[in-house]
C-alpha cells in the first residue's frame, strides 16, 4: 500500500550523491559482482532488488542511473543500501557495504532537500 505521507522521489530534483558511493557502484558493475539493493520506490516506499548492475549512467540533465542486467532502472538518488554479493572468487578490500542511509543521512534528509517524507 502506497505511503500516503510521501511524494515520488523521481518528481523532485536529482540530487547528486557521493562520488565515492558512484565509484564503489561502478566497481560492482565492472566486476560483475551480485548486489543487493534497497531503495526508495515512486510510492515512497522501500523496496529491494537484488541482481547484477549492468551499467551507471549519466543523463543530459546530470541525473545518475544504474540499469540492472534485467533492465531495470534507478535513480542513485533513490538508493539507501547498496550490499555486494560476492563469491569468493571475488573477495578484495573493496567488497564491503555502501550503506548510503548513513553517509548519506537519509534519515534526516541532510542530502536531500525535498524531502523524502
Amino acid at each position: 500500500m502506497p505511503s500516503m505521507n510521501r511524494e515520488d522521489p523521481l518528481a523532485k530534483a536529482y540530487v547528486p550523491i557521493d562520488t565515492d558511493v558512484v565509484d564503489n557502484i561502478e566497481h560492482y558493475s565492472s566486476d560483475q559482482i551480485h548486489v543487493d539493493i534497497e531503495y526508495i520506490d515512486r510510492d515512497g516506499e522501500s523496496k529491494h532488488m537484488r541482481g547484477f548492475i549492468a551499467d551507471v549512467y549519466t543523463t543530459k540533465e546530470s541525473e545518475e542511473f544504474l540499469k540492472m542486467m534485467d533492465g531495470r532502472t534507478l535513480r542513485l538518488d533513490q538508493l539507501v543500501a547498496v550490499v555486494p554479493k560476492p563469491d569468493k572468487s571475488q573477495a578484495n578490500g573493496r567488497d564491503h557495504a555502501i550503506d548510503l542511509e548513513e553517509r548519506l543521512s537519509i534519515k534526516d534528509n541532510k542530502f536531500f532537500p525535498n524531502g523524502l517524507g
